[in-house]
């Protein structure tokens, strides 16, 4: 029962706390000093609902223990299960990464021993995981079981999602895929078997591009109907009620650690096939646009209006479930274009989830959403929950005549009275 975890990133620290949990000797390895360093305090470096208790209970326990590297761990001896969940963050040419995986593969290859399971769980280009059991796993004088079986969950569910979440398995052979089956038996509720490793690495990247295609028609929508004048969540949820053929998403802006990646991933997966994965790559143009539609409204009332002070709350990039992530938000990206579109403005940010500390150290300015502060402009970017239980009064308070509330998810759009404040409240393809 004995499992090591390369990589203590959210997929691997979530993983290995439940596999803890549930009867296996988890060995987990990461290079980075801060997770180390948060985990020797038996904490996370994220903010997950529950996962802080959890963790700590099986540290104490001693079901978990983590180094900064495969050499530290003596456990390895009689160690035959390893899950790689390294990061394949994009580069500059917005290119899967691939170095991590490699690297870390090159050297999980002197510890493997004949018939040990080796499952990568990290989204990768198609055609990955068999090129490492070539490469690196697979020797003349030594048979390994390869598989990959893509890691689904949601943050801020991820806890639960790992145990409930049928779980995609395809190995680079038969006996690979039973052997890795096997490994997830005791873990999920199902497994499903896939006929190859590539079937399940597209699988993982068409799940995240989907969504990223349904959360475009949203926006689409939005664009459309900030242009016509009309109100892109009237036409929503008039559409949507009673209606089992249409089931449009609700404007917003779209990011995050996966689906600012992986249909980017895809198109880049199939190009040695002769193959376009056209749909996906225009969702991703239309929700990347989304953002710059967004920031040239607030710029164009920024000017117009001469205002000066700009909160933006919402930096996470999603609202629910809650999140202190960062990785992918589009709210940076907002930030960024505001800054470039009105560079005279003050911008000053806030984040439910996420310290001031930490704004500070990424160079933003930190701000209040509170009664202490005033602002012309009060941008409400992610649809964090807190947001609807505010009052009418605390914006009252905070904006002055002729102001904007950019509330961009519409979280209180149905709070205000139909006359409306004495400033303009207004959103991605709505506004009072």
């Amino acid at each position: 029962m004995k499992v090591c975890v390369i990589g203590l990133g959210y997929v691997g620290m979530t993983l290995s706390t439940v596999l803890a949990e549930n009867g296996f000797s988890v060995i987990g390895i990461e290079t980075s000093p801060t997770v180390i360093s948060y985990l020797k305090n038996s904490k996370a470096h994220f903010f997950e609902p529950g996962l802080n208790d959890r963790l700590r209970k099986v540290i104490d326990r001693g079901s978990f223990k983590f180094y900064d590297s495969l050499s530290e761990a003596s456990e390895l001896d009689d160690c035959s299960r390893y899950i790689i969940t390294v990061g394949t963050p994009l580069d500059d040419q917005k290119r899967a990464r691939m170095t991590m995986v490699r690297d870390v593969s090159e050297e999980l290859s002197g510890y493997l021993k004949e018939d040990d399971l080796v499952i990568l769980r990290s989204t990768v280009v198609i055609g990955t995981t068999q090129m490492l059991s070539d490469e690196y796993f697979n020797l003349p004088t030594r048979k390994v079981h390869v598989a990959f079986c893509p890691e689904r969950t949601l943050e801020g569910n991820a806890l639960f999602e790992i145990r409930t979440l049928p779980q995609i398995v395809g190995g680079v052979n038969k006996e690979s895929t039973d052997r890795a089956v096997h490994f997830f038996e005791d873990l999920t509720n199902a497994t499903i078997k896939v006929s190859s490793s590539e079937t399940a690495e597209l699988i993982k990247l068409m799940d995240n591009s989907y969504r990223d295609a349904f959360f475009a028609f949203g926006n689409q929508l939005a664009q459309l109907s900030d242009a016509i004048g009309l109100d892109a969540h009237e036409i929503v949820k008039s559409a949507n009620f009673g209606y089992p053929r249409t089931n449009l998403a609700f404007p917003g802006l779209v990011g995050g650690p996966c689906l600012s990646k992986d249909p980017i991933i895809l198109s880049e997966s199939v190009v040695p096939y002769g193959a376009q994965s056209s749909l996906s790559d225009a969702a991703r143009e239309i929700n990347v646009n989304t953002t710059l539609h967004v920031a040239r409204i607030i710029a164009r009332v920024a000017t117009e209006r001469s205002h000066t002070r700009m909160l933006v709350t919402g930096l996470a990039f999603k609202g629910r479930p809650a999140t202190d992530d960062l990785r992918g938000s589009p709210t940076l990206e907002l930030l960024q274009l505001l800054q470039e579109l009105c560079p005279a403005l003050e911008i000053k940010c806030h984040d439910f989830e996420i310290g001031s500390d930490v704004i500070e150290n990424k160079g933003m300015t930190s701000g209040k959403l509170n009664i202490d502060e005033r602002f012309d402009i009060l941008v409400i970017a992610n649809n964090h929950p807190r947001y609807s239980s505010l009052e009418n009064s605390l914006f009252e308070q905070i904006l002055p005549a002729g102001g904007l509330l950019y509330d961009l998810w519409g979280v209180t759009k149905e709070s205000w009275p139909k006359s409306g404040p004495n400033f303009t409240v207004m959103g991605l393809g709505w506004r009072l």
